[in-house]
């Protein structure tokens, strides 16, 4: 019971500004309680009130009234700010009343001050908290009972159809008890649904409790006597009852106290009282424990202890305590645990304690706490802690303190290592909640000691000096600078502001141009070098300039960069010039700047010469030739050029030269037939470049000499001979052993003629051609042939030895790999290979339409048309052979003899090659056997 009244009585005493005028300090500030403030000793203890002071505040003089009083009912929490017609009240929390106005509406209230919720309407009866966003209540004007959203202020569940009804009782969301007093019925509704009702002999029942689904208390006050009844509702029987003297009774909270049932009645004429209802029913004043009487009209009451309810009249609410009858005894304050004042004895009437009567020692000890506290929203809450040595009410009034708020002060320049140096502004901010005025003074920290710098008196706001830092006596500290601003307004204490450390450098950084420094030629990547230190910063920040025109202008490469001492950058961002410098600048965290430039100009160069070919190009017939070019370069005045030719198969130099700038040159160089590309590239130095593109020469001076073909002894009397170019030519005559002949081609490169009865020794092939721009020239290529004899001597088995006699097929078509063969055979079957002519040699592929033989068989499968075809070429030969044999040295009277032997012995010889070449031909005749009939 202590705890719950001690927690009760803890109140923040407002506090509000009255006056300017106390003990003759004009800006000196009174403050006063607005009410008394009742402590209740429920025994020998302590009671505490909390004074709360602004935290700035320091207090000059303290005065307070104290008054003991007995103990009585006493109201310890009142309500009516907001609402004019109030019918009940819930408790739910010391800080958290919910109430019912019939004018206004429902309010959820903190009775110290302030509404949390409210919803707005008229005759709303019974509000009932289920949580702060969930109410329940009667809306006698539209008949039905609502469960409420209180965040959206919407219906989330409503039973309507009622007569006048006045009260409910939440059980949970979906079963409430309701009290129609129009209708003279309690209903339980269940889900929407009516599952019981009670209405045995009661009338206007204005109050229904729930206790299970068949027992209920229900407030009824119809005349002559209002009564309270619990009431069985399946057997529709009453159980107990307690009938008041007046048809005003008004509600009931029933509440079991161990063993104990209590019934808080509320009614509107006699008041509130609490009855012991454990021994069955009964009639007013009967088993009345306590009861209050203090009220215009008791519409509610809630119980919250046996000395503790919470009352709803016509005037308000308000929570009642019944306190005991005692003064309090032996009384001593302490202010933050530090006695300040104390008496013997009961105080039974009013005495005044303040700091003229003991020495200061209340404005001592709340100046002492104001020091130390941790401010809450601004303001410090201070303990006033009383104690008594017996129960007993005391009242405290007219709490006096009187306070001059402390002024502040922020300094917002310098901040945390910041970097000064030259002309600087000290910055701050003072201010004072009484408006006085106020002595300023500024110190600067000389490393031994605080040097004032400036000193005036100021009203409160923002302030700044400027000060010039070359003055200072002590320059240069690296973090260990700092300013104090110092303030008072000649009442409260001084109070002071550090700045945080910084850095006062005025300094200047020392810098040098390493590279480049003058006399260089450069372009493409490069690397600027300098070199940079300061007296404190390490870290300086670098900013490089080029200038194309010796310091007239410049241009910035590098705003910041690290001081490394080195920069590699592309410098083709840079104009060209041989009048360019770089300056290095350096700049420390003070603002000190210095720079440095090149002792001397050098030269920057990105643009490579530019080339024009000029000659030769397209067809060219003579020799030497002179590649003609023009060049010119932005800056540079001597310049080397290469002559770059693709004769090689590739693209490469094969000459060079100096040349002038803006001049034009040629190479002269020698160079075969044929066709190339040509270029030129000329370099400054530092850039090179070819023209734009490569030039085409066609070179032809001279047809070229062809490469002839068989290039080896010739062993047969008949030979295809060839001749081919690597271009495109025209035979003007061609002649073979003097004789003209027609050599045929399908290219114009490869020539052909198929020679016949060749003898032995050197055949002599001569042409004439001439190419497609009017080159000519003759060529000769000697054959030699030589093909072998029999031996006319022996014969096989005689002991002699067998001279082969080779015969052979023509040589095949030339193959795609450059390839022709043939097959000889030794007519006289040596089984030797003396002599064997060659059977495979090279040659150029030329195209050729391919040729389609039709075939017809024979019954037996042979080939007749290959027979007769091969008749023919034996006819031929023969018809070739005695031609030629008729021919030359025989060809007279005296030769026919020795040509008819010699005719006999050739017949005899081609009779027998026929002979071997048919059966060949023959056997790679593809026969295929008869059909089946």
């Amino acid at each position: 019971m202590v705890d719950t009244l001690r927690t009760r009585i803890l109140i923040v005493l407002g506090l509000i500004l009255i006056s300017t005028m106390v003990l003759g300090l004009t800006d000196v500030t009174n403050f006063l309680g607005l009410d008394i403030v009742q402590l209740d000793f429920q025994g020998a203890g302590d009671e505490e009130i909390n004074v709360s002071l602004w935290d700035n505040s320091h207090a000059v003089n303290v005065r307070i009234n104290l008054l003991g009083l007995l103990s009585d009912w006493i109201t310890a929490q009142f309500y009516n700010t907001t609402i004019t017609s109030p019918v009940n009240a819930q408790y739910i929390t010391s800080s958290k009343w919910l109430i019912s106005d019939t004018s206004w509406g429902i309010y959820l209230v903190n009775p110290q001050g302030g509404v949390y919720d409210s919803y707005s309407g008229t005759n709303m009866f019974d509000a009932e908290w289920i949580t702060d966003d969930k109410w329940f209540y009667v809306d006698q004007n539209n008949g039905k009972v609502v469960l409420f959203d209180a965040t959206t202020d919407t219906e989330l569940d409503s039973y309507i159809g009622l007569t006048n009804p006045e009260a409910a009782d939440y059980v949970s969301d979906t079963k409430w008890l309701i009290a129609d007093t129009g209708a003279d019925i309690v209903r339980l509704i269940e889900n929407g649904i009516e599952t019981r009702t009670y209405s045995n002999s009661i009338q206007q029942p204005v109050g229904a409790s729930y206790i299970d689904d068949e027992e209920w208390l229900i407030v009824t006050k119809a005349a002559p006597l209002g009564k309270i009844i619990h009431a069985n509702s399946t057997s529709n029987t009453l159980i107990k009852q307690y009938a008041s003297l007046s048809s005003s009774v008004r509600s009931v909270d029933r509440v079991i106290v161990g063993t104990d049932e209590y019934w808080l009645i509320a009614d509107s004429t006699m008041g509130v009282f609490l009855v012991n209802m454990t021994a069955g029913s009964d009639v007013f004043p009967n088993k009345v424990l306590a009861s209050y009487t203090d009220t215009d009209a008791a519409y509610d009451a809630r119980y919250i202890s046996l000395d503790d309810w919470l009352i709803t009249d016509k005037n308000g609410v308000k929570r009642v305590q019944e306190q005991k009858k005692y003064y309090p005894t032996d009384l001593n304050l302490t202010i933050d645990g530090a006695e300040v004042w104390s008496m013997n004895g009961a105080l039974k009437t009013q005495i005044e304690i303040n700091d003229t009567t003991f020495a200061n020692a209340l404005s001592n000890e709340i100046n002492e706490y104001l020091q130390t506290c941790i401010p809450t929203n601004g303001n410090c809450t201070i303990p006033f802690v009383f104690h008594s040595t017996t129960p007993g009410v005391l009242n405290l009034s007219n709490l006096n303190i009187s306070v001059d708020r402390k002024p502040t002060v922020v300094i917002t320049a310098p901040t945390n290592n910041m970097n000064w140096s030259g002309n600087q502004t000290i910055q701050w901010t003072t201010t004072d909640d009484d408006n006085d005025t106020l002595t300023t003074n500024v110190y600067y920290w000389n490393t031994t000691g605080w040097e004032l710098i400036y000193s005036a008196a100021q009203a409160a706001g923002a302030h700044s000096y400027f000060w010039i830092t070359a003055n200072v006596s002590v320059p240069n500290m690296n973090n260990a600078s700092k300013i104090m601003v110092n303030v008072t307004d000649n009442y409260a204490p001084m109070v002071s502001a550090v700045s945080d450390v910084f850095t006062l450098d005025n300094t200047l950084p020392t810098v040098t141009v390493n590279y480049p420094n003058g006399g260089e030629f450069l372009g493409g990547v490069q690397t600027i070098f300098w070199n940079a230190t300061d007296n404190i910063d390490n870290n300086l920040v670098i900013s490089i300039e080029y200038s194309p025109d010796n310091g007239t202008t410049w241009e910035l490469i590098n705003a910041s960069t690290i001081n490394d001492g080195q920069e590699t950058g592309d410098t083709t961002v840079g104009t060209d010039s041989d009048q360019a410098i770089v300056r290095i600048n350096a700049t420390d965290n003070a603002g000190n700047m210095q720079s440095d430039v090149s002792d001397d100009v050098f030269t920057l160069d990105n643009t490579a010469p530019i080339v024009n070919l000029m000659s030769p190009q397209g067809y060219q017939n003579s020799i030497p030739l002179n590649f003609t070019f023009n060049v010119t370069d932005n800056l540079i005045t001597n310049l080397t050029c290469y002559l770059y030719t693709d004769e090689s198969g590739v693209l490469q130099n094969v000459s060079e030269m100096n040349v002038t700038s803006g001049t034009t040159n040629f190479f002269t160089h020698p160079i075969n037939d044929g066709f190339y590309n040509w270029n030129v590239n000329c370099s400054d130095g530092l850039n090179s470049d070819f023209a734009l593109t490569n030039w085409s020469i066609d070179l032809d001076t001279q047809v070229l000499a062809p490469t002839f073909f068989p290039n080896v002894t010739i062993t047969t009397t008949a030979e295809t001979i060839q001749a081919r170019f690597d271009e495109v030519v025209t035979l003007t005559y061609a002649m073979f052993d003097n004789q003209l002949i027609n050599m045929t081609t399908v290219d114009n490169q490869t020539f052909t003629y198929n020679a016949n009865n060749l003898g032995n020794g050197n055949r002599n092939l001569i042409i004439n051609a001439t190419d497609n721009h009017s080159n000519s020239d003759q060529f000769t290529n000697i054959y030699l042939v030589s093909i072998p004899s029999n031996n006319p001597g022996g014969r096989p088995g005689g002991g002699g030895s067998c001279i082969p006699s080779w015969s052979c097929t023509p040589w095949s078509i030339c193959s795609e790999e450059g390839k022709q063969t043939r097959s000889c055979v030794d007519l006289r079957k040596c089984r030797k290979t003396y002599n064997k002519p060659a059977e495979e040699q090279t040659c150029m592929y030329v195209p050729i339409r391919e040729m389609n033989f039709t075939t017809e068989e024979t019954p037996g499968g042979e080939n007749l048309i290959e027979e007769e075809e091969e008749g023919e070429e034996i006819e031929e030969g023969m018809e070739s052979i005695t031609g030629g044999l008729t021919g030359g040295f025989l060809d007279t009277t005296g030769g026919k003899v020795a040509a008819g032997i010699l005719l006999i012995l050739v017949i005899a010889a081609l009779t027998v090659i026929v002979r071997n070449a048919v059966l060949k031909k023959k056997a790679k005749i593809n026969i295929e056997p008869p059909k089946e009939q």
